[in-house]
């Protein structure tokens, strides 16, 4: 029996494969960069990033009828007095500070998924609103805040795009 010398067929060649050209190794490589980028951005990033995470954020509706702008915010379990509510001619401006109501320093907490602190919504409006007649309602837990559009604004139009003949 002859070994493998002996197999015309089987002569040795020296093939010089490149693995950095392989789709695969280019992919591998791809990912390493994407999640070495994204850990990097947490050790650049502030400590005020992650703190935003457990603060209050209130959810915040904005509709627009063409006659007047209308705000809506959630604010569970807050006191009128705690909320304020500042507008300037593009701008609106929420802020507040969401406490705790019982003293939780005596008990044992088992579970705490709810959210308190000081908070501030600033909310961008649209042009043609009336600052001067804006108004706010608060009740059960949702801020309501109007301003209405000024007498004989008309809403932007749509040009339509002619083929230039």
């Amino acid at each position: 029996m002859q070994g493998k010398k002996g197999v015309p067929w089987r002569k040795s060649r020296n093939v010089n494969i490149v693995y950095e050209d392989h789709p695969i190794v280019s992919l591998h490589h791809a990912v390493n960069r994407l999640i070495d980028d994204f850990f990097m951005s947490f050790e650049l990033m502030p400590l005020t990033e992650f703190e935003d995470l457990c603060t209050f954020v209130p959810r915040v509706n904005m509709t627009d009828d063409g006659q007047v702008i209308k705000v809506t915010a959630e604010l569970p379990g807050m006191d009128k007095e705690a909320i304020q509510v500042d507008v300037d001619s593009d701008c609106l401006m929420i802020r507040g500070n969401k406490t705790i109501e019982e003293n939780t320093s005596t008990m044992s907490n088992y579970c705490m998924e709810r959210i308190f602190g000081n908070f501030n919504r600033t909310i961008r409006l649209p042009k043609g609103v009336d600052t001067s007649r804006a108004n706010a309602v608060y009740r059960n837990g949702i801020l309501t805040v109007t301003i209405p559009r000024h007498k004989g604004y008309k809403a932007p139009r749509r040009i339509k795009i002619s083929n230039g003949v």
